[in-house]
């Protein structure tokens, strides 16, 4: 089934915000962007609010809504990701229960038939191996702190998503430290795998093509 008109101009929107084609504090307006996008100002007004959902704009007293930063947005996020999901591995090294090796070895072993079009599921998909590991933790507030910075990971990963074969290689190392019981070994390659994943984002930006969408 094809997407609404609706999800369509989200869809456009959130890529272009994500890839920097719309840029940061940019001022979105129901009318301009009708006319920009040649539809009527209804699949606009619920594309706004499901990218205000997303925390992708903040609205304005003024009218419309403004982007958010979302490269500094993301930043701030990693950092506090970074710290739970390093906790999470650590214990969950302790705790996991075999049903949960084995769907995290489903996963891994999944990833392959995925293509390089297939970006929202392997964006969610990538996103399953970090819930799965931070739920084997066994810690509900750590769970649903993490689950906060979630949504914004998940959306801002499709912008990367045809960088994933690397990614998921990464889970495979990452599980197969925690079935060794190697802390030290998991909790650096969860470093590093965040810290790639956010200069993947980076780079993805650097590399699209930005118009100034509102004069174009």
């Amino acid at each position: 089934m094809a997407d609404s008109a609706a999800t369509q101009v989200y869809k456009r929107l959130r890529r272009m915000i994500l890839t920097g084609e719309i840029p940061a504090e940019q001022q979105l307006i129901e009318t301009a962007l009708a006319a920009q996008l040649k539809v009527s100002r209804t699949p606009i007004r619920e594309a706004l609010s499901l990218l205000k959902r997303d925390r992708l704009v903040i609205p304005v007293q003024t009218g419309g809504v403004i982007t958010r930063d979302v490269v500094s947005e993301l930043k701030d996020l990693l950092g506090v990701r970074k710290a739970l999901e390093t906790y999470a591995v650590k214990q969950a090294i302790d705790l996991i229960t075999p049903g949960q090796v084995a769907e995290l070895e489903y996963l891994c072993n999944e990833s392959a038939i995925w293509t390089s079009e297939d970006v929202e599921p392997r964006a969610q998909h990538n996103s399953e191996f970090h819930q799965l590991l931070v739920a084997a933790a066994r810690n509900q507030r750590l769970y649903q702190t993490w689950h906060e910075c979630r949504t914004y990971f998940l959306i801002a990963q499709e912008s990367y998503a045809d960088q994933f074969e690397q990614f998921f290689d990464q889970h495979r190392e990452i599980l197969e430290a925690v079935k060794a019981k190697d802390k030290a070994t998991a909790e650096r390659l969860v470093n590093e795998h965040l810290d790639q994943s956010f200069a993947a984002f980076i780079d993805a930006r650097a590399t699209s093509r930005r118009p100034d969408f509102m004069k174009s």
